[in-house]
């Protein structure tokens, strides 16, 4: 009896690393596993290729690896902000030694390995994996990516949080709480932002981040991206938050924050927002804004609907062209994302629709098979 050759695909985003095999004429995954996070540019090798040989392992039983005939992985931070996917070097060395050593530790020998952002392999999970398009990352960071012939030609935003990813997890959340300071002082409007903050930095956050792709290299699922395909990232790796606008936020803070004294509040605002240190633990608090936008807090609606307006400007500066292909991911504005409804509205007048997908996992199975990439092996 003849046995099949299988494909392997990978997704490392800045939150969680998942690989599935697959036979290669199609089918569901015959197994799919998970590690911890698989950005590039953030975790350190040894770790990177400790979390694959995890995952790899877990798939590859019952003698699979030596059926294995193509394997496609897509990383954040395997992709520069603005350039190819192989100019990276550092991220996509990184990546490249790892794979194959925990491919090597496994069996898989002879097959063809390629290495990808993970905005393209997020692409690719498009229906019929189109060569040309758009990808939208929101997650912790946020990126727009172009991808041509399945590669990454071009890049808008992705910069960090220090320094970009504009209407991102990270950004809405340290928007709230400058805002919600501003209204502390008399300097912005009032704002039930400021005790739910307050609240929430007593309590902690209502809600955890979800994976996704982080994009080049800091929209990580990110992803958001936390963290992510992310659009994840030289910068801090993550995912972003799932809320809905109708997501429970934190009642009434406790102690200090109900006093009369506003120097008690703002101070706890202030320690509260150093206290989370990474931008996928401030970006967190995202639930608490999309609540409070629920429940007509015009500052926190305008802080949305700002993101919004940022996500759109990312993607105007690659030339979007009418009705074609467009992908959102992130936990943002992937599969039920609580900003895809704003960023659609504001798409359509480009007559583009959004494509969600919740990650690259599909995307980097539909290329293993497809064979359409014919890059050299990485």
């Amino acid at each position: 009896m003849t046995r099949t050759t299988l494909v392997l695909g990978i997704d490392a985003g800045g939150s969680a690393l998942r690989v599935a095999v697959a036979e290669a004429d199609g089918g569901p995954p015959l197994a799919t596993a998970s590690a911890g996070a698989g950005n590039a540019r953030s975790v350190p090798e040894p770790v990177l290729e400790e979390r694959l040989a995890h995952a790899v392992g877990e798939v590859l039983t019952a003698g699979r690896a030596a059926r294995v005939r193509c394997v496609v992985a897509g990383f954040a931070g395997a992709g520069i902000t603005g350039g190819a996917a192989g100019a990276d070097d550092a991220g996509r060395g990184r990546a490249q030694r790892a794979l194959h050593a925990a491919l090597a530790r496994h069996g898989v020998r002879g097959a063809r390995v390629h290495v990808l952002a993970d905005s393209e392999v997020a692409f690719a999970a498009a229906p019929g994996t189109p060569p040309d398009g758009l990808v939208l990352v929101a997650g912790t960071g946020a990126a727009a990516v172009r991808i041509r012939g399945h590669r990454l030609a071009a890049a808008a935003d992705g910069c960090g949080w220090l320094t970009g990813d504009d209407g991102s997890g990270f950004w809405i959340a340290r928007e709230a709480v400058r805002r919600a300071l501003r209204a502390l002082d008399g300097r912005g409007p009032d704002t039930v932002l400021l005790p739910r903050l307050a609240a929430a930095f007593t309590t902690g956050p209502t809600a955890e981040p979800t994976p996704g792709p982080t994009g080049p290299p800091d929209a990580t699922p990110s992803g958001p991206h936390p963290g992510p395909h992310s659009a994840s990232p030289s910068g801090p790796p993550g995912a972003a938050p799932t809320a809905s606008p109708s997501s429970p936020h934190p009642g009434p803070p406790s102690g200090p924050p109900t006093g009369p004294d506003p120097a008690a509040l703002r101070q706890v605002l202030i320690d509260g927002a150093r206290a989370a240190a990474e931008p996928a633990r401030l970006a967190r608090l995202c639930p608490v804004v999309f609540g409070a936008a629920a429940d007509g807090d015009a500052v926190a609606g305008r802080i949305l609907d700002e993101a919004a307006d940022l996500l759109i400007e990312s993607a105007a500066a690659l030339g979007p062209r009418r009705g074609e292909p467009l992908v959102t991911v992130g936990g943002l504005i992937g599969p039920r994302g609580p900003l895809l409804d704003r960023l659609a509205v504001r798409l359509s007048g480009w007559d583009l629709t959004p494509h969600p997908v919740p990650d690259g996992l599909p995307g980097a199975l539909a290329l293993a098979r497809s064979g359409a990439l014919t890059q050299a092996v990485s």
